[in-house]
């Protein structure tokens, strides 16, 4: 069923329409803080952890000495 069998002119649905995309601006904008909280809170130190699991200078600055050790074997 479109909008002009429901009784609506062609510019009563433009209308109709433009105000449902204002409408839901405003909800994504009003979500908006809660989504930055949410990827501040919880992905950005879940990634910063997984990045930490696998980035261990210690062991890249090892690997060359051990090599030298099992030369000299």
């Amino acid at each position: 069923m479109s909008d002009t069998a429901a009784g609506l002119n062609p510019a009563d649905a433009r209308n109709a329409a433009r105000d449902v995309r204002r409408r839901k601006l405003q909800a994504f904008l009003f979500v908006t803080p809660l989504l930055v909280f949410i990827i501040f809170a919880f992905v950005a130190p879940i990634a910063t952890m997984l990045y930490r699991s696998v980035h261990n200078p210690t062991v890249a600055n090892l690997v060359p000495e051990t090599l030298a050790a099992q030369d000299d074997l």
